[in-house]
Parts: structure tokens; sequence; C-alpha cells
């Protein structure tokens, strides 16, 4: 914006006159101040126009508590309450910016920068002695989790909705019957594995019962009251409640949780394919990387703050 106007005045002078070289900061302040009155044109339009014609805002205007006023370039300032303090003239009365704006968007992250990636607090404290961006301490959140710096340096992992329980897990079956991993190798297991089921024998007394008889009872209350009271308790999600935003789907840019390393130097990849649950939640995925194709469930990994469109 600043070589643009340079470039419109020195349309307009004479060929000794006109302006070459770097920028002045004359030059960047003017560019700023336009770009603050076309951003605030647009935004605030019908408050610029009450206030031209009252001095002041509609009483229901978003501005309202602000009690904005328009400086002598036509800049829509904050009147506020520290007109008589010692500060400087931006802090006490900064130009009101919209917080729906690519150009407070490009100011928030120009800020956090330069301040060295610091948290929404400083930003924001630092914006405001110039700017003062509506819903400013929600925006600057809003930004500073969209800083691939700050996501790399603390991750964030991406959790779907709580899957359903697999069926091995809520139906009473004998012990071994279906194992994961088997560390310590067979066991020798009195009944076999194939045998007919055992007769309900819950209600039957217990002086009736040769001692194995009554193992077997007590196994069976054991299993009536894990249905009855347990297995209801399982109903709950106790966490990942609610689908997430970032829902894992082909093109998302992701990196690849590594245990005992920094996350600075975890693999960046893209998904490329994914796998869907039974009810349609992909929690499986397969990532491309450097380091060639890799399948990871979503608990080791966490999507980039990258909208692909």
């Amino acid at each position: 914006m600043s070589y643009v106007i340079r470039f419109i005045k020195n349309l307009r002078s004479k060929p000794h006159e006109r302006l070459t070289g770097s920028l002045s900061i004359p030059e960047i302040n003017e560019a700023t101040n336009v770009l603050i009155k076309l951003v605030q044109a647009e935004a605030f339009k019908e408050d610029i126009m009450h206030i031209q014609k009252t001095k002041y805002v509609s009483h229901n205007s978003k501005l309202a508590s602000l009690n904005p006023f328009l400086d002598q370039t036509g800049i829509l300032r904050v009147g506020g309450r520290l007109r008589n303090s010692l500060y400087a003239y931006t802090k006490k009365h900064p130009a009101v910016l919209p917080s729906k704006s690519h150009f407070t968007n490009l100011i928030i992250d120009y800020e956090h920068k330069r301040l060295l990636h610091a948290g929404g607090q400083a930003v924001l404290g630092s914006i405001r002695d110039v700017f003062w961006p509506l819903n400013g301490r929600r925006l600057v959140r809003q930004r500073i989790r969209k800083c691939l710096t700050c996501f790399r340096a603390n991750p964030v992992q991406s959790n779907p909705i709580m899957g359903e329980l697999p069926i091995t897990r809520i139906t009473p079956v004998r012990p071994f019957t279906i194992t994961g991993v088997d560390y310590a190798g067979p066991f020798l297991i009195k009944d076999a594995l194939s045998t007919f089921p055992e007769e309900d024998i819950c209600s039957v007394n217990p002086a009736r019962l040769s001692n194995y008889k009554q193992l077997q009872q007590i196994v069976q209350h054991f299993w009536c009251r894990w249905s009855k009271e347990y297995v209801n308790n399982l109903q709950q999600r106790t966490k990942w409640k609610q689908q997430t935003a970032n829902e894992l789907k082909p093109g998302l840019m992701v990196l690849l949780r590594e245990d005992n390393v920094p996350p600075l130097k975890w693999l960046l990849g893209r998904i490329v394919k994914t796998y869907p649950d039974s009810d349609g939640t992909v929690r499986v995925v397969d990532i491309k990387t450097r380091n060639g194709m890799i399948t990871r469930a979503f608990s080791k990994i966490c999507v980039l703050p990258i909208d692909i469109g």
C-alpha cells in the first residue's frame, strides 16, 4: 500500500520531486491510516455516519461502551476514560478495528511474531497500545491457536468421539477365550474351551451342589452381577464425548507423536487414506511422510491448524 500511494504521488509530481528508495516512516504511517479507514468504512459504516451527524454512536451500537469519535484524519478511535492520562495519544485513543477482518488478523499475527510468540495477554496488551480490536481477547486466542510454530512446540491431540465397545468386552466368556498378546505361553486349563455351555444353577440351593458345582454357581453369580451392575456403567463416555472439529480426512497435515522425542522433531506427514469404524468415525489413517507410508491411530497424531479448503 505504501508503494501504491508513492506511485500515485509520483504521477502527480514533477520529475525532480518524485520519491525513490526505501520507504520512510511517514509513508508507512500514511499507508497504515489509509488501510484503517478502508476497514472501518466497511465494518462501521452506520456508526461513522451517526457520529458525523450527532457526534455520538447509537445507544444500541456495539461500540457504545467505547464512546468512539472521529479524529482529524477521519479515523474512528476509542474515546474511553484515559483522556487525562500521560500516555501516548494512540494508547489513550486506539483505532477501533472489527473482529472479522483480514487486516485485524494480520496485525495480531505480526505482533505475535514480533513478541517472539508471546501469549495472548502480552500480545493483546501490545496491540491495544495502538489498536482496539473488538472481542480482542477471543480473537487473539484464536489466532495464536493457528500459529504453526506455537502448535509444533505444544501439539494438541485430535480426539474423535469415544468408540463403541467391541463385543469381546461386553460378552461373558471363559478365561483366555480371546487374548490379545500372549507373553507367558500356553496355559493348562482344566476345562476345554470347546465344552458345552453349563446349566444355569444360580437359583439352586448350594447345599444340594457338589464342591465343583458350587464353584460354578459362584462364577455364574459373578457374571449375573457383572451384567446387571457393571455393564450399565459403560454406557457413559467419560472422555472424548463429542466429535472434534478436526475430523481426520485425506489431505490434512499432521504431526506423528513419538515417545521420548521432542515435539519439534516429530515427523510431518499428510493423510492419504482413512479407515472408518462401524460408526463411520475415522480412528486409523495412512500417512505419507519423508520416510514412506505409515499407519497410525488417532492417539498418535496431531492435526496441524492449516485450512486445506
